[in-house]
């Protein structure tokens, strides 16, 4: 596959494989990074790379003489807290008072083959301060948030907020009460039911932000009429003290990677959802190296893969 090499000056080149052309605010990131002085011989953007923390998510950053954990970024996309979600109990909740009950809701999902299921979520303060876009739909709801977060499109893909463009057609998110009080849910059958973008306005002020995370469907609706992508990370505080994990964090280790393949292990079974989603259709089109590696892509799907490491934290009473 070819690359380009990207035209910004820095010691240290930025060869880019990337699949779309890149924001300013994602070329300022690269450059910003293949300037550090430890940088090993140059900064590389794979197809899917996009805006992150501290560096682009998808890149690979080789290093001399240092170690830098988070050089493959950090997705970091979220809300302001006033943003309204909508819950099966028929009302529309600020997220940041989600967040600060720190308790288990259910709002709506949209699953691959379009159908909206309700959810088990939780919200979480997810960054203080944060750069924000507006975006304008064309029911005249705004939605504040960062420029990396991602909307769901009317074909079930994803597209960060900074990148949406007037016109760009989003999956909707129908609902009304009815008179005798039950909530009414418009499944998107037809393709003629979408929420269009106006317009994608950056903003001056910073707020704190806060995402949903969704463990199941990796998505949610927002009471203004879309569906987003959720935040995938998460930390977990357990009720144990210090003299009851004494001994047995390797235990609790070696049990989380059992459920979750780690490294360069795979799934014993794959599920139906798994080997049913169409975008292995595309496998074909890639390069030949890669095109005889489905089957083991298929079951390393929903695993940890050899690149990265168990995000897991212990906190301790």
């Amino acid at each position: 596959m070819p690359y380009e090499k990207l035209a910004i000056s820095t010691e240290t080149p930025v060869l880019s494989w990337a699949n779309h052309e890149l924001s300013s605010d994602e070329t300022k990131m690269a450059k910003n990074v293949a300037s550090l002085p430890f940088v090993f011989k140059h900064v590389a953007l794979m197809p899917d790379v996009h805006l992150g923390k501290g560096a682009l998510v998808g890149s690979v950053i080789a290093t001399k003489d240092a170690i830098m954990p988070a050089a493959v970024g950090v997705d970091i996309g979220c809300f302001t807290g006033d943003t309204l979600i909508p819950l099966v109990d028929g009302k529309s909740y600020p997220i940041a008072e989600l967040a600060k009950s720190q308790q288990e809701v259910i709002t709506y999902s949209c699953t691959e083959t379009g159908k909206i299921v309700a959810a088990k979520a939780i919200a979480r303060l997810t960054r203080h301060n944060a750069e924000l876009v507006k975006v304008i739909l064309d029911n005249g709801e705004e939605i504040k948030c960062t420029p990396d977060h991602q909307f769901m499109l009317r074909d079930g893909s994803y597209q960060q907020a900074s990148e949406l463009k007037t016109g760009t057609s989003l999956m909707p998110f129908y609902s009304r009460i009815e008179r005798d009080g039950y909530t009414l849910i418009q499944q998107n059958y037809s393709h003629a039911y979408n929420h269009k973008v106006v317009e994608v306005i950056a903003l001056e002020e910073k707020q704190d932000v806060y995402c949903l995370a969704v463990p199941e469907y990796g998505n949610f609706a927002l009471t203004a009429g879309v569906f987003v992508h959720n935040c995938g990370m998460m930390a977990i505080k357990t009720p144990f003290t210090a003299e009851q994990l004494e001994g047995k964090l390797k235990k609790i280790r070696l049990d989380i990677e059992a459920a979750i393949p780690v490294g360069f292990e795979e799934n014993k079974e794959v599920e139906k959802a798994v080997s049913n989603w169409q975008g292995w259709q595309d496998f074909k089109d890639l390069h030949s190296g890669v095109q005889r590696l489905e089957s083991k892509a298929i079951k390393q799907l929903g695993s940890l893969g050899g690149g990265k490491r168990l995000p897991l934290t212990v906190v301790i009473q």
